[in-house]
């Protein structure tokens, strides 16, 4: 795993340097550009990046837990299954748990921060705007109050009508899967620590799983038709760490949030 790991961020620390390089040799060696409407999407054993994409420190770290740890690890770990290989194949019921695995796992990872949670929420506000008749222009518009750039605000309300219309067809509503997706896990993590199933929780990672397929998953490992995840995150690898994470999580959630804000006056 160490190996695996060290691999995918060398492969993303030399990203600019080989974007630089193809960029220079572009007209001497032409090459049909990546057309993707996301930044970057994983594929069988590669990640695609956008040709026109921009990308800080940060971001690279990011994409490299989203795309890397968790999207081209769950594909790989479904093409090493000596049976049921098919998992290696994301169907769209799997959207939604793939993508809460992503943002938890960032999140678990530190590798999220307050600006990339903002752009996540934003989506969601853009697509209900879609979704209520808004059209491009005054998504669009949303966007640019918030503080996005035009670049950004195009990019983003271009996400919400992708393979739709700019006025009347409603919004292509995959940027509710993030946060819908971290809900669904973080609720089931909390569940499975309080009745001692944590060792299932992995199993999410055996490929493009969906949540709904966890009991199932769980008697095919036992039955030898499914092998567990050979590519796992660090922080879902380690069950003791996470349940002692999780935890304390369950009980601080317990605690009344006034009652904090009495006792702590005095330090604001």
């Amino acid at each position: 795993m160490q190996l695996f790991l060290r691999r995918l961020r060398t492969a993303w620390l030399s990203l600019l340097v080989i974007a630089a390089a193809a960029s220079a040799q572009a007209q001497q060696y032409p090459s049909k550009p990546v057309t993707i409407i996301a930044d970057s999407a994983a594929g069988s054993d590669y990640i695609k990046i956008r040709n026109n994409a921009r990308f800080t420190a940060r971001d690279i770290r990011l994409l490299e837990v989203h795309e890397g740890w968790v999207h081209l690890g769950t594909t790989l770990n479904g093409l090493n299954q000596p049976v049921c290989t098919f998992l290696s194949k994301g169907p769209p019921s799997s959207t939604i748990t793939q993508e809460g695995l992503a943002v938890i796992t960032e999140i678990f990872a530190f590798a999220s921060h307050p600006a990339r949670v903002r752009r996540l929420t934003n989506r969601i506000e853009g697509v209900a705007m879609a979704e209520t008749g808004a059209n491009f222009l005054e998504v669009y518009r949303y966007f640019l109050a918030e503080g996005y750039n035009s670049r950004e605000s195009y990019h983003h309300t271009t996400r919400i009508f992708r393979g739709s219309l700019p006025e009347g067809c409603g919004p292509f509503t995959k940027d509710l899967c993030y946060s819908k997706g971290f809900v669904l896990i973080y609720n089931y993590i909390r569940l499975a620590v309080s009745r001692g199933l944590m060792r299932r929780v992995p199993l999410l990672f055996c490929g493009k799983t969906t949540l709904s397929d966890i009991k199932i998953l769980a008697q095919l490992v036992d039955e030898g038709l499914v092998t567990p995840p050979r590519f796992v995150p660090p922080q879902f690898a380690d069950l003791h760490a996470l349940c002692a994470w999780m935890s304390y999580a369950n009980f601080l959630n317990r605690l009344s949030i006034k009652r904090i804000e009495d006792d702590y006056a005095g330090l604001f």
